[in-house]
């Protein structure tokens, strides 16, 4: 219940804000001829294409995809219930503080990636490839702990195990990181130096089923005749994909929920001391250890918070997007909070500690969500839309518009742009304008034929649209989005 009322808390506007973010007008205005099912499948994700195709082919207007922004929050609360019970197993296992459940039902209820799952339609999927996850790595991790002697694993355990990894990887690539979480916390609760060998055959599986993950994947490849999309690339370069790991993963989940931007001071001053924090800590719990030895786990811990974001880290393309990160970040927030919570002594003080830690994670959350990225967005698409009620007659029959400056939200919203997810206005994209228009066109006049004829002239910004001179006919209509927006934020 306490779950429940987390994500009602923080998301209530998820059941009336009407905008339309980014890839969300590309697939609904798309969303009959085949290419939403073509795209992913190219990525190595063909179930969250035939998702995307079939969820996205029901709808035929914009305030519709409030509807599959409620499927992946109620999504995301039974995702969050199948955590509780399953990290709730792992605590009585290796006997952990039984603070750590709930606080990491308040992370997961306020996460910023979680935000970007829930406000944005694209990541619909996200919620099961996770799930299906998290499920592989509990099934294989359950059956191993606590085994003396010979180990076996029923067939019928693997099986499902490398099922549910399949579907996992075929959704979200990053999501299957979440495998490892239950053998990377028994890694360090156990104290050893060396993995024993329930983590050895953890990793080895994990490894296994990319194996398996990757042939199918060429394989449907070459059965259908396809090209491989251009970010399933691998990259061979080592010392930049440390450097990436280490500027941009590691600090963004450090900042235990907080927005980072390596321009701010807050950041550069949450990061270091959160991390160093948590080193001295974890030095603290392993003080008997030698130096060296020291050096050794901490390697050891870096190299799993490595394997759980491998997708990202041998992709081409470095960019450490909020909704690649989930189980990365949901990872650091767990290794901080068992470093961190024996720091006080006793259990009143850890009671206030928790609370302490889920009222900043609650407020953050709330924050993110509606103030960073839903607000500025409704504030976008009321503009653009109010605007072209008042000025599309069906005379029109091409349409100059002129794209939202990246910092638009600043001024009226006080928001900073983060990576594409936060605080980037969708039509300073250029993919958003020609689906947008064409999709406001079919609304109003109830005919797709009259949106698909529609001419679409767009320029990046009003400099350009004034240098070039555009020759203007009778009924030709111009969206300057900078305009329409600040016009409409001062009516407000």
């Amino acid at each position: 219940m306490l779950i429940i009322f987390l994500f009602f808390f923080i998301y209530y506007q998820v059941f009336f804000a009407d905008y339309a973010y980014l890839d969300e007008i590309h697939q609904l205005w798309h969303n009959k001829d085949g290419s939403n099912y073509n795209m992913f499948f190219s990525q190595g994700r063909w179930l969250t294409g035939l998702l995307i195709n079939k969820l996205f082919g029901g709808l035929s207007a914009i305030d519709e995809l409030k509807y599959l922004r409620i499927f992946s929050f109620t999504g995301w609360v039974i995702t969050t219930i199948v955590w509780h019970i399953v990290f709730s197993k792992w605590v009585r296992a290796m006997k952990l503080d039984s603070r750590l459940p709930i606080l990491s039902d308040v992370f997961i209820a306020s996460c910023i990636a979680v935000s970007i799952y829930i406000g944005w339609a694209s990541c619909l999927e996200l919620f099961i490839a996770t799930g299906a996850g998290l499920i592989s790595g509990h099934l294989l991790f359950y059956t191993l702990h606590g085994v003396q002697g010979y180990l076996r694993i029923p067939t019928t355990i693997l099986v499902l195990s490398i099922a549910a990894g399949l579907c996992s990887l075929f959704l979200y690539q990053s999501a299957f990181g979440i495998f490892l979480l239950p053998f990377l916390i028994y890694y360090i609760q156990s104290k050893k130096i060396k993995p024993d060998r329930i983590v050895w055959i953890g990793i080895a599986t994990y490894f296994f089923i990319y194996v398996i993950y990757y042939f199918l994947f060429r394989y449907s490849l070459q059965h259908s005749n396809v090209q491989a999309g251009d970010r399933v690339g691998i990259s061979l370069d080592v010392l930049k994909k440390a450097s990436f790991f280490f500027s941009g993963p590691l600090p963004s989940a450090f900042s235990i929920n907080i927005l980072y931007s390596p321009r701010s001071i807050f950041s550069q001053i949450a990061y270091p001391l959160i991390s160093i924090t948590w080193i001295i800590g974890l030095f603290r719990q392993n003080r008997k250890q030698k130096i060296i030895s020291f050096i050794w786990t901490l390697g050891i811990i870096i190299i799993f918070l490595l394997l759980i974001y491998l997708p990202s880290m041998i992709a081409i393309e470095s960019f450490a997007s909020y909704r690649t990160l989930f189980p990365f970040n949901l990872a650091v927030f767990i290794l901080v909070m068992m470093i961190v919570l024996p720091f006080f002594q006793s259990g009143k003080k850890r009671n206030y500690f928790t609370l302490a830690i889920c009222l900043f994670l609650l407020a953050t959350g709330f924050y993110n969500y509606n103030f960073q990225l839903i607000n500025p967005l409704k504030a976008e698409y009321s503009s653009v839309k109010s605007f072209f009620e008042k000025n599309y007659t069906d005379s029109v029959k091409q349409v100059h518009f002129i794209r939202a400056d990246k910092f638009m939200f600043r001024a009226s919203f006080c928001t900073e742009a983060y990576r594409d997810e936060f605080g980037v206005p969708s039509t300073h994209r250029d993919w958003v304008p020609e689906p947008l228009v064409r999709q406001l066109v079919y609304e109003k006049e109830g005919k797709k034929e009259i949106a698909e004829n529609i001419s679409i002239v767009q320029y990046p910004d009003t400099a350009i649209y004034r240098s070039q001179h555009p020759s203007m006919q009778k009924g030709d209509l111009i969206i300057d989005m900078n305009k329409n927006f600040y016009e409409h934020c001062k009516k407000r």
